[in-house]
């Protein structure tokens, strides 16, 4: 491996001029810059980053947790976390947790270890809560994004949760739906949590049925919203079957047109189905699906932005921004059957 010693060998200068030159830290004349840089260029000389960082004690590295890379949703945010960083000369260091507690700690500990300067967090579920505030009260810097568990005094960057399922519960009822289901995320996440208790409140306020059987279990994936449509075929009267659903996100809801599609179950003739996220396939032309937007570029750009004025100490203060969803209604949302 090429070192400075070796570049300083090439250029017939000391290694401590080659250390002015590489990190521009001293005056050092034109003709002796050029023959430094010239040996880096014919040695192909890669500057040893750990070392820089304990010099500089600091990595340029900013740690992103998120729970599913599987899901759009978070490619399209660390993409956002990956154009602000790039932009101010950081790398981003990407893990994922699958929204289990132990991936979640081996995740905070390696990006520790790998001395990172802060860390983005996407994936907080419930049970992370105790590992996060210990982070919190140790000073580390960290911004909390999309879920944010409640009692947690932290920087975030969330969406307006209640605002979106307000959205689609005022769409479906001036469409006359009257019974209205409502399909578990993940259960732990914050996003589903409020999601869950704005639905129920929504619910009463808006006068709607009330049924604890409309409250369907899930976990966010393309195939708890199948089987959700499969078991409310197959176990409920249709009577007693709700006339429009919202999803736990897009995912699931591609699944439940796939289930209405395999059983025959016209989508919106009989049934009206919201999602939320708007993931890119939601627009697609063969699926059209009505959802909420959640902005999840914003996101991930204004965390990363706050992150690292907080690194550089350039914002004292406490930051908790709740940023406004929209409803894209699409065709997957009709009138009440009949």
């Amino acid at each position: 491996m090429v070192t400075i010693k070796d570049i300083a060998r090439q250029a017939n200068v000391s290694s401590a001029t080659v250390s002015y030159v590489l990190n521009n830290t001293r005056c050092i004349s034109p003709e002796t810059r050029e023959r430094v840089l010239q040996a880096v260029k014919d040695l192909d000389y890669v500057p040893n980053a750990s070392a820089r960082s304990l010099r500089e004690k600091r990595s340029k590295i900013i740690g992103l947790i998120v729970s599913d890379i599987s899901n759009p949703f978070y490619p399209d945010l660390a993409k956002a976390c990956e154009d602000a960083a790039y932009g101010e000369g950081y790398d981003v260091m990407i893990f994922n947790t699958n929204n289990q507690k132990e991936h979640m700690q081996q995740a905070i500990l390696r990006l520790r270890q790998e001395r990172v300067d802060g860390i983005l967090i996407v994936s907080a579920m419930e049970h992370d809560q105790s590992m996060i505030q210990e982070l919190i009260g140790q000073g580390y810097p960290l911004v909390l994004v999309h879920r944010k568990p409640q009692g947690l005094d932290a920087d975030s960057i969330v969406a307006d949760q209640f605002l979106a399922v307000r959205l689609a519960m005022e769409h479906l009822t001036e469409l006359g739906h009257r019974r209205i289901a409502f399909l578990e995320g993940t259960e732990g996440s914050p996003v589903n949590k409020e999601r869950r208790e704005a639905y129920k409140l929504l619910v009463k306020e808006m006068g709607l049925e009330s049924r604890e059987s409309w409250i369907l279990d899930g976990d966010g994936s393309c195939r708890s919203g199948y089987d959700a449509i499969a078991g409310m075929l197959a176990y409920m009267p249709e009577n007693q079957r709700p006339t429009a659903i919202l999803s736990a996100n897009d995912m699931a809801a591609l699944g439940m047109l796939d289930a209405a599609f395999d059983r025959g179950l016209g989508i919106p003739e009989d049934l009206s189905v919201i999602g939320f996220d708007d993931l890119f396939v939601a627009g697609n032309r063969r699926v059209q699906l009505t959802t909420v937007h959640m902005p999840r570029y914003t996101m991930g750009r204004m965390a990363t932005d706050i992150l690292i004025r907080k690194i550089n100490k350039k914002m004292p203060e406490k930051v908790e921004q709740v940023l406004p969803v929209k409803l894209m209604v699409r065709r997957t949302t009709g009138p009440v059957p009949g």
